[in-house]
Order: structure tokens, then sequence, then C-alpha cells
């Protein structure tokens, strides 16, 4: 059994897959598989996978028809046989010595259940800038979910460039049609159940935006997907803030954030009819109790936000937040 599966959903990767696949198979930490998920590609992808299969024996490669990437992160789950499992998208890599590095790190601390470790995104313009490269550890539910679910960007929503012990995922799939932000919908879930979250500054993913990736050339319908998606990201925070035995402190803190968020992305993107529903559900859910009004933990003016919706109701609260703000 390996120690870790690394899994790389390929779509029509053929011009990368040979400096992405170089970058882990020259790690010095040698014990992983890595786990090709093809996803119905057109050009020589499929050929390129197989052929690495017969150059080294740790690489396996499965094939579906083009579901997306989050089906094929899933097969790849399915399939996966490391005590820890880490995930690489086709076009990127990995720096040097990143996994011997972080792996000698969950060795001599296995109570660590999840590791992140650095960004280095690449611009096309040739750009470097390293990101998310503070040493520092998490420990318990309430702290690691009151960091996430503020959006301090402590943790990031990426699910790459961290190594998951097994058994955190065990049980849980990538929503499927989801375009984008399917992997911070899915962090919901991992991190309401970890308990011991380190953050590395030891080497890093190689993030590389093309100029025809979807950061750098996206349409209007790519957009109000994006957003619809985030949306549903906060409403999955806002669920967690409920459902999760937090300190009412805490509690009041990420749920001012989402709420407020929410509430936000409505009323300048005008999706009321999709999301304002399930605001208000959560509105009547939420207890607006003493604490609430009072506490320090939630800013002056998510509260005052959060009242006036409770008081005047969503819909009303939307219309004249439209007619202020324009």
């Amino acid at each position: 059994m390996p120690f870790l599966s690394i899994i790389i959903p390929v779509f029509n990767a053929e011009h990368y897959l040979h400096a992405c696949l170089g970058s882990i198979l020259t790690q010095s930490f040698q014990d992983f598989e890595v786990l090709l998920i093809d996803d119905g590609s057109t050009d020589r992808s499929l050929e390129i996978c197989r052929d690495y299969t017969q150059k080294d024996s740790r690489v396996l490669v499965f094939h579906q028809g083009n579901a997306g990437p989050s089906e094929a992160r899933n097969l790849g789950m399915d399939n996966a046989q490391g005590r820890y499992i880490t995930f690489v998208d086709a076009d990127d890599e990995l720096m040097p010595e990143t996994l011997n590095l972080n792996i000698d790190y969950l060795l001599k601390h296995p109570d660590v259940q999840l590791l992140q470790f650095p960004m280095m995104a690449c611009l096309p313009d040739g750009q470097r800038k390293l990101k998310f490269n503070q040493e520092r550890t998490i420990n318990g539910r309430e702290s690691i979910n009151s960091l996430w679910c503020v959006g301090n960007d402590v943790i990031n929503g990426f699910f790459w460039g961290k190594i998951y012990n097994r058994e955190l995922l065990d049980g849980l799939r990538l929503p499927v049609g989801m375009r984008n932000s399917e992997d911070a919908w899915l962090m919901c879930e991992v991190l309401s159940r970890c308990n011991c979250v380190f953050l590395s500054n030891l080497g890093a993913y190689q993030y590389n935006l093309h100029n025809d990736s979807l950061s750098y050339a996206v349409g209007q319908e790519q957009v109000n997907a994006h957003t619809t998606n985030n949306m549903s990201v906060l409403l999955k925070k806002l669920h967690n803030a409920f459902e999760l035995r937090l300190s009412y402190e805490v509690k009041t803190r990420i749920f001012s954030f989402t709420l407020t968020s929410l509430l936000d992305a409505v009323i300048h993107h005008g999706y009321p009819d999709v999301l304002a529903r399930h605001i208000v559900e959560k509105l009547d859910a939420f207890r607006l109790e003493k604490w609430y009004v009072l506490s320090n933990s939630a800013p002056i003016r998510a509260r005052i936000k959060v009242l006036a919706a409770k008081m005047l109701g969503v819909s009303t609260y939307m219309r004249i937040m439209r007619i202020v703000s324009h």
C-alpha cells in the first residue's frame, strides 16, 4: 500500500502533462501512486497517460466519458490506496522537495489530518507570487471552522495544495455539475470533521495560469455560474454554523460573515429567486437573542444588516438596498 495517492484529473492537457508528471515523478519522496483520470480527452492526453504507465509502475490510468473534474476526482478517490491523498491539476506542477518536506512533517505529527502547503502562482506575463506560506498549527473544529468560514484565506478553498488523511475524505464526494467552487464546497464538509490542520511554509504547489485558462478568459455566463456557486458555498458555510457544536461567539462570527455576504451578493448580482428562500429560512431559524445583538464578535455593520433583514423581511431589505446602492 503506498503512503500517498496523487489524484490528477486530465482533460485535453497534452501540452502540460509532461511537465506536471515530471515534477511529481522526480520528487525525492517516492512512496506514492499517481492516479491519472482521463475525463474524455479529445487530444493526445490519454495516449500520454498510457505511455507513463509503461515507464513507471506507480502510474495508473482510469478513463471516463467527459463528466467534469469533480467526477474525475471522485473516481480517483474511489480507487486511491494511499494512507494520505493529495490532488494536482494536469496543467500545474509541484516544486522540488515539496512532498519530502511535508510528508516528513506528517510522519512526525500523525495527529495532523490536513496539511496545507504554499502556492506559487505563475502568471502568463512571467510573474511569480508565493501565497499561503505562513507556518501555523490550528487545533479544534471551532478554531478551524471559524478561520475557514469568515473568509480570511488563512485556509484557502483549493482542493489541491493540501495533503489529507484519507479517513478525512471517507464517504465524501465532490458535487458533480458544479464547474467552479466545487473545491470550496467540499472543503466545508472536510473541515467540519477536521480536528487538526497544519499550515506549512515548505515546498509549493505551482499554479500555472495561462492566457486561455478560465481565470483569464470568461464570458458573462461563466461569471454568473461562478457567482451562483460561490453563493452555494456561502450557504454551505451558513449551514455548518448551525450544525456544528461551536460556541455562541464563533457561531455568531460565522453567521454574521456568511449571511451578510449572501445578502450583499443577492443584492448586487440579482439572484433573489434562487437564494432568497434559503436566506429567509436561516433567518427564521436563527434566534436573535441578546447575545447576538450585543456580541463583540459580530461586526456592528453585520449586526445592523442581519437585524434589518430580520425585521423588514429579506425581500423588502433587498429592494431597499438595491435602491440605496444605485
